[in-house]
């Protein structure tokens, strides 16, 4: 892991023999890392907060967010273009997690 961080200039710390990475979460695949983190911050989330997830994500960047506001009783908002402008007027004080992919999987493009 200490390598990998080293690699992409990732800011490591030291743990009492070993390189503990700060920055960088490797796992099986997407599909349950992305479960994983859902589940782990579940705990910071308040019904009545909000989540932003954008319209073009992978299924993989918007299920587990969806499962987690209906655990949460949360409200989903659904940023519906690639205007940053219109990102920014979703964004409130009530908003904890905002879902969005820089690239995308399939048609290679890459978004805001």
């Amino acid at each position: 892991m200490f390598l990998l961080g080293s690699f992409v200039s990732s800011k490591t710390g030291s743990g009492s023999h070993h390189h503990q990475n700060k920055n960088i979460l490797l796992h099986a695949n997407a599909t349950s890392l992305f479960h994983l983190l859902a589940q782990h911050y579940s705990t910071y989330i308040n019904p009545g907060d909000d989540i932003i997830i954008w319209n073009r994500n992978h299924s993989v960047n918007v299920q587990h967010w969806l499962q987690m506001a209906k655990y949460t009783d949360a409200q989903v908002k659904w940023w519906q273009s690639a205007n940053l402008d219109d990102l920014k007027s979703l964004i409130t004080p009530r908003t904890k997690l905002v879902a969005v992919s820089h690239a995308h999987n399939v048609l290679g493009t890459l978004d805001p």
